[in-house]
């Protein structure tokens, strides 16, 4: 999973990365990206972000400790990692912000993010952004368990297909 994890951040930066490089030679982009960092925490993106970043940790650490690597280290040592870890993931946090923002700015004009700021300015756009920020920390749990339901039916179909398989 921490690879996984790892893999998907990468990708983002990969991906998204010349768009942030992009912006800075072009000063429509550059105004346009500025207009979609406000969208990113308008819409309760940046604080999803960091609840998810939070929620992730326990994950992580996990698979940290049944690693081979650490199995000698203290509980305090362990705990020293994880704070790091933490620390480290929040201050990813405005990076994180800055790629959203390059993608909408390539992919929205200024008209667009003008009108998407100006829902959220108004009390029922602000009600959504925190509904929306409250329901995927809320439902985190519960998507966890959807997805431990779906990898342990995988893992059912793939031994009874293994069973059928030629010694």
């Amino acid at each position: 999973m921490l690879k996984f994890v790892s893999r998907l951040l990468l990708a983002a930066v990969v991906v998204i990365s010349p768009m942030t490089a992009h912006a800075a030679a072009d000063p429509a982009l550059a105004k346009r990206t500025e207009l979609a960092v406000q969208v990113v925490k308008a819409e309760g993106t940046e604080e999803q972000t960091r609840i998810g970043l939070q929620k992730i940790l326990p994950l992580m650490m996990s698979m940290i400790k049944s690693q081979d690597a650490f199995k000698d280290y203290s509980d305090s040592e362990i705990q020293k990692l994880s704070d790091l870890i933490g620390t480290e993931l929040n201050n990813a946090i405005p990076e994180l912000t800055q790629k959203y923002a390059a993608f909408y700015a390539n992919k929205l004009t200024d008209a667009q993010l003008n009108s998407v700021l100006a829902f959220y300015a108004t009390t029922e756009g602000k009600t959504y952004a925190a509904t929306r920020v409250t329901a995927a920390s809320e439902l985190q749990s519960e998507f966890e368990g959807i997805g431990q339901k779906a990898a342990l039916n995988a893992m059912q179909k793939f031994l009874e297909w293994k069973s059928k398989q030629p010694k």
